[in-house]
């Protein structure tokens, strides 16, 4: 997202994608861009998530990275949040997720 916003300051999307999925970008660019999907503050994912219990383990190596203790986030349901092999945002969407994700890391340091 940085990139972006430095290099590409007129993008309408950002796409977000594992290093090893083949995107057919006509395709991709005519369902967000063409059919004027993204608009301001967007984000679309292949797999929302949405309305899941807070996965918390005692011993954290039972859950792996997805665990998260009370003192971490004390909601017994998270927020709805996407995962799969692809995201498309707005620049402005993504600068925000940079932006939370560098004070969610000053706070572990």
């Amino acid at each position: 997202y940085v990139w972006v916003g430095r290099n590409c300051p007129h993008a309408r999307a950002v796409a977000k994608t594992d290093d090893n999925v083949f995107l057919d970008m006509a395709s991709l660019v005519d369902v967000t861009i063409g059919r004027k999907m993204v608009k301001d503050n967007t984000i679309a994912c292949t797999v929302p998530n949405r309305n899941l219990k807070t996965l918390r383990a005692s011993r954290p190596h039972m859950r792996g990275n997805w665990s998260v203790s009370t003192e971490e986030y004390e909601e017994d349901i998270m927020p709805d949040f996407c995962t799969g092999f692809l995201y498309v945002t707005t620049p402005g969407v993504g600068a925000a997720l940079v932006q939370a994700g560098l004070v969610m890391f000053r706070e572990t340091e």
